[in-house]
């Protein structure tokens, strides 16, 4: 993950909120629960689900930027 990615994640509330909430869940233990209420909802489409799946299977990159965006929470 480059810097740029990173930059642009944390300045689009709606990504930034959503890479937020995956890595508090991963932390604690509580994707699997979401992801299987996620592939149920008919209220995303699958290319949506897909997306967030696809989010929540990189644990290194949920730590990366829930870590870029609490450093830099003050700098913005």
């Amino acid at each position: 993950m480059d810097l740029e990615s990173l930059e642009a994640v944390s300045r689009d509330p709606a990504s930034r909120a959503v890479c937020l909430r995956l890595a508090d869940m991963s932390r604690r233990g509580r994707l699997h629960p979401f992801l299987a209420e996620i592939e149920r909802t008919d209220e995303l489409d699958d290319e949506t689900k897909a997306r967030i799946a696809e989010l929540a299977a990189d644990d290194s990159f949920l730590r990366s930027v829930e870590t870029y965006i609490l450093a830099t929470r003050a700098l913005h």
